[in-house]
Protein backbone atom coordinates (compact mmCIF):
# COMPACT_ATOMS: atom_id res chain seq x y z
CA UNK A 1 0.00 0.00 0.00
CA UNK A 2 1.21 3.35 -0.90
CA UNK A 3 0.53 5.94 1.67
CA UNK A 4 -0.34 9.22 -0.81
CA UNK A 5 -2.51 11.16 -0.08
CA UNK A 6 -3.22 14.12 1.76
CA UNK A 7 -5.12 12.77 4.59
CA UNK A 8 -3.20 9.39 4.79
CA UNK A 9 0.14 10.88 5.44
CA UNK A 10 -0.64 12.40 8.63
CA UNK A 11 -0.13 11.00 11.97
CA UNK A 12 -3.09 11.87 13.28
CA UNK A 13 -4.94 9.59 10.35
CA UNK A 14 -2.13 6.84 10.77
CA UNK A 15 -4.59 5.18 13.55
CA UNK A 16 -7.54 4.40 11.16
CA UNK A 17 -5.19 1.93 9.63
CA UNK A 18 -4.92 -0.19 12.77
CA UNK A 19 -5.19 -4.14 11.59
CA UNK A 20 -5.98 -3.07 8.21
CA UNK A 21 -3.41 -5.52 7.09
CA UNK A 22 -3.60 -8.03 9.90
CA UNK A 23 -4.71 -11.33 7.66
CA UNK A 24 -2.14 -10.69 4.90
CA UNK A 25 0.70 -13.03 4.88
CA UNK A 26 3.15 -10.39 4.03
CA UNK A 27 2.34 -6.41 4.29
CA UNK A 28 4.36 -3.79 2.47
CA UNK A 29 3.19 0.45 3.38
CA UNK A 30 5.83 2.71 1.28
CA UNK A 31 5.79 6.30 1.46
CA UNK A 32 7.71 9.23 0.35
CA UNK A 33 9.18 11.56 3.07
CA UNK A 34 9.72 14.15 -0.21
CA UNK A 35 5.92 14.05 -0.98
CA UNK A 36 5.27 14.69 2.79
CA UNK A 37 7.26 17.72 2.99
CA UNK A 38 6.12 18.95 -1.42
CA UNK A 39 2.46 18.72 0.41
CA UNK A 40 3.74 20.59 3.47
CA UNK A 41 2.94 18.34 6.11
CA UNK A 42 4.85 17.40 9.52
CA UNK A 43 6.55 14.57 8.98
CA UNK A 44 5.55 10.80 10.02
CA UNK A 45 8.43 8.10 10.32
CA UNK A 46 8.55 4.45 9.74
CA UNK A 47 8.09 3.65 13.20
CA UNK A 48 5.12 5.89 13.56
CA UNK A 49 3.49 4.11 10.19
CA UNK A 50 4.32 0.68 11.29
CA UNK A 51 2.91 0.99 15.05
CA UNK A 52 -0.25 2.23 13.29
CA UNK A 53 -0.96 -0.35 11.23
CA UNK A 54 -0.20 -2.99 14.09
CA UNK A 55 1.30 -6.62 13.40
CA UNK A 56 4.39 -8.69 12.55
CA UNK A 57 3.96 -8.66 9.17
CA UNK A 58 4.31 -5.32 7.89
CA UNK A 59 7.06 -4.36 6.41
CA UNK A 60 7.73 0.30 5.55
CA UNK A 61 9.43 1.11 2.70
CA UNK A 62 10.84 4.99 2.02
CA UNK A 63 12.54 3.96 -0.97
CA UNK A 64 10.52 2.60 -3.99
CA UNK A 65 13.49 1.30 -5.26
CA UNK A 66 13.93 -1.08 -2.44
CA UNK A 67 10.30 -1.82 -2.73
CA UNK A 68 10.69 -2.71 -6.19
CA UNK A 69 13.43 -5.31 -4.89
CA UNK A 70 11.79 -6.74 -2.51
CA UNK A 71 9.05 -7.97 -4.33
CA UNK A 72 11.75 -9.01 -7.29
CA UNK A 73 12.63 -11.28 -4.34
CA UNK A 74 9.54 -13.12 -3.64
CA UNK A 75 7.55 -15.75 -6.01
CA UNK A 76 3.97 -15.16 -6.29
CA UNK A 77 3.35 -18.06 -8.14
CA UNK A 78 0.23 -19.30 -6.32
CA UNK A 79 -0.02 -16.10 -4.31
CA UNK A 80 -1.66 -12.86 -5.01
CA UNK A 81 0.13 -9.61 -5.15
CA UNK A 82 -2.26 -6.04 -4.40
CA UNK A 83 -0.65 -2.88 -4.82
CA UNK A 84 -2.88 -0.09 -3.87
CA UNK A 85 -2.41 3.53 -3.68
CA UNK A 86 -3.74 6.53 -5.52
CA UNK A 87 -0.45 7.69 -6.78
CA UNK A 88 2.25 5.37 -9.11
CA UNK A 89 5.08 4.41 -6.16
CA UNK A 90 7.12 7.38 -7.53
CA UNK A 91 6.81 6.67 -11.00
CA UNK A 92 6.92 2.77 -11.16
CA UNK A 93 5.62 0.87 -14.38
CA UNK A 94 3.07 -1.40 -12.87
CA UNK A 95 2.06 -3.00 -16.03
CA UNK A 96 5.86 -3.85 -16.76
CA UNK A 97 6.50 -4.89 -12.92
CA UNK A 98 3.25 -7.36 -13.16
CA UNK A 99 4.67 -8.79 -16.76
CA UNK A 100 7.80 -8.86 -15.28
CA UNK A 101 6.96 -10.74 -11.94
CA UNK A 102 4.45 -12.87 -13.30
CA UNK A 103 6.27 -15.09 -15.37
Amino acid sequence: MELHTFSSLTADFLPQYKDSMKDADEAFVYFNPKTIEHKHLVAITPEQVAEAFGGSNISIFTDSGLLLKKLRSLTFKKHNLLMMSSGNFDGVNLKALALEILV
